[in-house]
């Protein structure tokens, strides 16, 4: 669940920018439960997406205990996300099941000049109860990488920074920040609200010019 901070106190001490920033950075950070290279299973086999990226996977999941499994097709990543589902009930690191109103969420996909429709497959936008996903491309195509777990994740080490131009959030509760790195200045930030998604974040004005496509170095669930 993303926490976002309130008004500065009164009283408190003024800092610089550059300083502010590694404040805030380290702040973030502290959320953080993931240290090191991420492991990936891919096909019976250990891929680290840290440093060799993902191969000719087209998506991976990181479930509650942080394990990461990457998947060909959408069909086998249900599977394997059911199958954790089953073994984990009941555990600290459970998938939560939907409560009563809520469940998968599916966000409509759009093309130039027509109507938003609902699509299957590749540029569905659906996202399961609990998680927070990501997409290479606009309007949920291409890549997709999905996290389960509360906190902040250095999209680059899942080999995504800069990366993202669609996002979908159906997390149990709260937003999902996506944020920008910048160097000497407060690092921009783009919520998705509550059970609710982003398919072009190309179309959003970025805070230093251009849009919010591509940009997103890290995201806060």
């Amino acid at each position: 669940m993303l926490a976002l901070a309130g008004a500065q106190t009164a009283g408190a001490a003024t800092v610089g920018p550059a300083a502010e920033q590694a404040q805030e950075q380290a702040e973030r950070a502290a959320g953080t439960a993931r240290s090191g290279d991420v492991i990936a299973t891919y096909k019976g086999k250990k891929i680290n997406l840290t440093a060799n990226g993902w191969g000719t996977a087209g998506n991976c999941t990181e479930f509650p205990d942080l394990t990461v499994q990457c998947f060909d097709r959408e069909d086998e990543e249900k599977a394997a996300t059911a199958s954790y589902k089953k073994a984990k009930k009941g555990t600290k690191d459970a998938i939560a099941d939907a409560p009563a109103g809520r469940s998968d969420l599916t966000a409509q996909s759009a093309t130039a000049g027509a109507m938003a429709v609902q699509v299957d497959g590749d540029g569905s936008g659906c996202t399961p109860y609990g998680a927070v996903r990501l997409w290479e491309h606009t309007w949920y195509y291409g890549r997709q990488l999905t996290f389960y777990s509360d906190g902040s994740k250095n999209l680059g080490d899942y080999t995504f920074r800069d990366q993202t131009s669609s996002i979908c959030n159906n997390d149990e509760s709260g937003g999902a920040a996506l944020y920008d790195w910048r160097t000497g200045m407060p690092d921009p930030q783009i919520i998705t609200g509550w059970v609710g998604c982003l398919g072009n974040l190309h179309s959003y004005s970025y805070p230093y010019g251009g849009d919010w496509g591509d940009k997103a170095d890290e995201l806060t669930m």
